[in-house]
């Protein structure tokens, strides 16, 4: 989900970078750039570490 937002801000970045008029109350499109590099790769990273984060969750029980 995470990587989706990303892709959707880098998504909105292009267009602000054709269309400058379109967002002159909006945050320059640098700032959407940033944020959806940032989210794409935290996505990325969720992904890959998908098994760490459950046995970090769930950690095998040997004591019984």
């Amino acid at each position: 989900m995470i990587a989706l937002f990303g892709g959707y801000f880098l998504v909105c970045g292009v267009v602000l970078v054709l269309d400058p008029e379109y967002g002159l109350k909006l945050a320059p499109a640098a700032h959407y750039f940033i944020f959806g590099i940032v989210e794409v790769l935290a996505g990325y990273g969720l992904i890959r570490g998908a098994r760490r984060l459950v046995r970090l969750a769930y950690p095998e029980d040997t004591d019984e």
